[in-house]
């Protein structure tokens, strides 16, 4: 067979099969040849090349952009949401002034609802203290009846029953009016009996009593206070609240129910009412003074009493059951009272009976023994009376409602209110 070249590199002779490559040095790559061999090869590179119709990318800030081949940009679509959200804007204000408008109506509501509550707190309140006032004078008023009639009907009837007694007296000044009594003038000045009167009402009376309008500067009267007010005082108080309760009276509104000036009329009768009621039984000296000059400047002013009572009953616009009630405890509270003064009057007549043994001495003892124990019975009878007046005056005035008793002070002023004597105009119609 003929030998044919198969593209092998010729064998040197002196090399055989099989021997060692000739040494090489190691050349290392060379990344700069092959970026400008790529260089040559394409001369534009992708990112910078301009094709009509797509916008040039930043290769620097192109993976923080939208990609232009899926959707415009945010800029520009902001324009073509400019108007919807305007309309959102504005349909979120007009709730929002909507809203607004609806709880300042609520508040409004609510803030009247408040007024109104405190309102009527304040009439609660101050008939709560009426109430309790009137509670605690019949409990007293029992608890003195109870305890002294036995004895004082027994101790009468055994040392006076022989005694005549006489039907003199004179006028005397209550809370409940004029009413006849044989006490004589300034029996109740005497030494120890006003005090004792004033302190078995003090400890009946707990709480100091709130006043609506100040009395020298003060808003609230304790039981201290009433004790040591002078007439003058309670005349200052008294004209004070009658003016006030006159002029709500002659606002329209007074006449209606749960209205502002009709609740006014209504805590300030009840305060009026309770002042004058503690009055009474914490001083009774000043209230009697107090009556006396008032009734001393009216009688000028009013002669014909009778025709007067009746214009003031007539506005009160008592119902028929008012007027029986008021009629009936009138007359209970006569009988009761028409009692002790009998007994007082035995009373009287034998402590200015003279004795005829004043020389010999046991004799002597034993008549001021008696008048001693006369004296006690004297003490017993004139607290009962004062409870007992009280008593009637609380209730007399619990028949009324605040707008009759506030008009009853009115229509009195300057003249002081008297119930016996409007019972008695009632009683003959």
């Amino acid at each position: 067979m003929g030998s044919g070249y198969l593209g092998l590199d010729p064998v040197l002779p002196s090399v055989g099969i099989g021997a060692p490559l000739a040494y090489q040095p190691y050349t290392p790559f060379d990344n700069s040849a092959t970026e400008r061999q790529l260089a040559d090869l394409f001369p534009n590179h992708l990112d910078m090349l301009n094709v009509p119709g797509l916008p040039q990318i930043d290769p620097y800030h192109a993976v923080f952009q939208e990609d232009p081949l899926f959707g415009p940009s945010v800029e520009e679509g902001q324009e073509g949401e400019e108007k919807p959200r305007s309309k959102m804007q504005e349909k979120n204000r007009r709730a929002q002034r909507r809203f607004r408008e609806r709880q300042k109506t609520k508040f409004t509501e609510l803030t009247g609802k408040v007024e109104e509550l405190e309102g009527r707190l304040g009439e609660l309140l101050s008939e709560k203290a009426r109430l309790e006032d009137r509670t605690t004078i019949l409990e007293h008023t029992l608890e003195m009846r109870r305890a002294t009639s036995g004895e004082t009907d027994d101790s009468l009837a055994r040392r006076f029953s022989s005694v005549e007694l006489s039907d003199t007296g004179a006028s005397s000044s209550s809370p409940a009016g004029h009413v006849p009594s044989p006490l004589p003038h300034g029996a109740l000045m005497a030494p120890g009996l006003s005090d004792d009167l004033a302190e078995g009402s003090v400890r009946f009376f707990h709480d100091e009593l709130r006043l609506s309008l100040p009395f020298n500067g003060e808003h609230t009267l304790t039981l201290e206070d009433l004790k040591k007010t002078t007439p003058r005082d309670i005349i200052c108080i008294y004209e004070q609240y009658v003016e006030e309760l006159r002029s709500c009276l002659q606002v329209e509104a007074a006449h209606q129910p749960l209205t502002p000036a009709a609740v006014r009329v209504v805590k300030l009768a009840n305060e009026i009412s309770t002042l004058l009621l503690r009055a009474w039984a914490l001083n009774p000296v000043a209230m009697r003074q107090m009556h006396q000059q008032l009734s001393a400047h009216a009688e000028e002013r009013t002669p014909d009493a009778r025709n007067e009572h009746r214009r003031i009953a007539a506005c009160l616009r008592l119902t028929e059951e008012q007027r029986e009630k008021l009629v009936a405890v009138t007359a209970r509270f006569q009988h009761q009272r028409s009692t002790l003064l009998t007994q007082r009057q035995g009373i009287y007549a034998r402590l200015q009976r003279p004795s005829d043994h004043v020389n010999v001495t046991q004799e002597a003892i034993d008549e001021f023994l008696r008048a001693h124990d006369a004296m006690k019975m004297l003490k017993i009878n004139l607290c009962q009376e004062h409870w007992e007046t009280l008593s009637y005056g609380s209730t007399a005035t619990q028949l009324l409602t605040p707008w009759q008793m506030a008009t009853l002070l009115v229509e009195s002023y300057p003249q002081w209110y008297d119930f016996l004597a409007l019972a008695e105009v009632l009683d003959e119609k």
